[in-house]
């Protein structure tokens, strides 16, 4: 699930209701997204590409901003994510 500008609640919850093994981090980004920001883990675009790749099969886009697509909007088919979109 990937959910951008969150305070990593929603993230949580599900991680602690279906998933075995899970890290803390509620959002991905290439920078924090407020001061303090302590949920989002800062990944460059083939640092988060690696990832998805070695990490998932499927990956449901909740709600992702116009910075979360600036930023990897190319990894995906038509170069951006969709919100509320499994791919």
């Amino acid at each position: 699930m990937l959910r951008t500008e969150s305070k990593g609640l929603e993230i949580l919850i599900y991680k602690y209701e279906y998933l075995e093994d899970y890290n803390i981090y509620g959002c991905i980004g290439t920078k924090p997204y407020y001061e303090g920001d302590i949920w989002t883990k800062v990944l460059s675009y083939s640092e988060y590409e690696d990832y998805l790749l070695s990490s998932y099969d499927y990956l449901y886009v909740l709600n992702v901003n116009d910075g979360y697509n600036k930023d990897y909007g190319d990894l995906f088919e038509d170069g951006f994510a969709i919100n509320d979109t499994m791919y």
